[in-house]
């Protein structure tokens, strides 16, 4: 039976024999390991005559490591080291460290030339021995490691975002407000899907609700972000898995930077390999004034949607929402000029439900472009949509 040898059986097999040889026990028995000698033919054959340093030369079996006992460091009989013969036999598998080229952990055993990933970005191969990892090797930007191989990752697209929402509750007839710091790092792990062609300005066009830009797209950690500019202080975006990126502490709508320079960094992590600074400016307070909140409006007429808070500058969003529950399913999407007012054709909404509320979505959008190292399309968002409902009637 083969033994593995660790440093452990070493010390005590050498530390044992020390013993022996310098206590003096001498034997006739030539098979004992304590029989005195002057050189290896006083021994049995294949035995070897050695000393320890200020002791007696004694025979001993070289190999012993077939008990578990490993050979002591000792001379032999003509002053020269322990000879090769002694060593651990080949048979016997020791896993061991490699190195500058091999985790520093501790040994690891692993399937000989086979790679793993380290990480999202990153992957090590096992050596040709399988005795331990080489060192780690990042994968090619735009690239991403799956199961020991980096693969294209179609294009990393990040999203940071500031968002607060006004909206009018119904059942308290009071207007309230919902804020919220988010980011999103993704890639496709498919091929991209359609995009949608750019609106023209003051146009409406009937939309599918839950429309997807296609592409498998799976979100990953790029590492802490930091928002500043808030009033009530700087706030850090992490990563939870299964959750994507959340603030802490969370942001009060209360809060919201109204008009303010928002600041979003970080340092970048996995497909992300390098540090990313943007600024973008929050949008100042508006809300819908007309028509009023849960009104009544002919579905055959035009209708027409006002804001205060006009900018004459820029564009916004105007989306009417068709009766989450017995709806079409669809919306009608604007693009708009910030006049302070607009009219949605009433081809666009004669279909609605006039069952449930509909729901008219006013929406800011402040966006900055960026890219980094690994980031191939990035934006950070500073948005505000405030909303009403609307009771369409035939």
């Amino acid at each position: 039976m083969t033994t593995r040898q660790t440093p452990l059986h070493r010390a005590l097999g050498s530390a044992a024999l020390l013993l022996l040889l310098a206590a003096g026990c001498a034997t006739d028995d030539i098979n004992s390991g304590l029989y005195r000698c002057d050189d290896d033919q006083d021994c049995t054959w294949g035995w070897k005559c050695m000393s320890a340093p200020g002791a007696e030369k004694r025979c001993f079996n070289p190999n012993a490591s077939d008990t578990g006992v490993a050979t002591p460091d000792v001379t032999t009989a003509d002053g020269g080291p322990t000879p090769d013969s002694i060593a651990p036999k080949p048979d016997t598998v020791v896993a061991h460290d490699q190195g500058d080229d091999a985790d520093q952990g501790g040994p690891t055993a692993c399937t000989p030339n086979v790679s793993e990933c380290v990480d999202l970005a990153s992957k090590r191969a096992c050596n040709a021995q399988g005795t331990g990892y080489l060192a780690a090797e990042a994968c090619p930007d735009q690239q991403r490691c799956e199961k020991g191989v980096c693969l294209a990752a179609q294009r990393v697209v990040a999203n940071i975002s500031a968002t607060v929402q006004i909206a009018y509750d119904t059942f308290t007839r009071t207007t309230r407000t919902i804020g919220g710091l988010g980011a999103t790092f993704s890639y496709n792990a498919g091929p991209a899907g359609p995009t949608t062609s750019p609106q023209a300005l003051n146009t409406c066009r009937l939309e599918p609700l839950g429309t997807s830009s296609g592409g498998s797209a799976v979100d990953f950690d790029a590492g802490p972000i930091s928002a500043s500019g808030i009033p009530s202080g700087t706030r850090t975006l992490s990563f939870v898995t299964g959750k994507g990126y959340a603030a802490t502490p969370a942001l009060p709508a209360t809060l919201y930077p109204w008009g303010q320079l928002l600041t979003f960094s970080g340092s970048g992590a996995n497909l992300v390999h390098g540090a990313f600074s943007v600024k973008v400016q929050a949008p100042t307070r508006r809300e819908i004034i007309g028509p009023a909140h849960m009104s009544q409006h002919t579905r055959t007429q035009p209708l027409t949607v006002s804001w205060n808070g006009a900018t004459n500058k820029g564009d916004l969003l105007l989306d009417i929402l068709d009766d989450a529950n017995t709806g079409s399913g669809s919306y009608v999407r604007c693009r708009v000029e910030d006049t302070g007012s607009f009219t949605v054709p009433a081809s666009y909404i004669a279909n609605f439900d006039t069952t449930g509320p509909s729901t008219i979505v006013l929406i800011e959008h402040h966006s900055t472009s960026f890219t980094a190292k690994g980031i191939a399309e990035g934006s950070a968002t500073a948005t505000l949509l405030t909303q009403s409902q609307l009771l369409l009637r035939p």
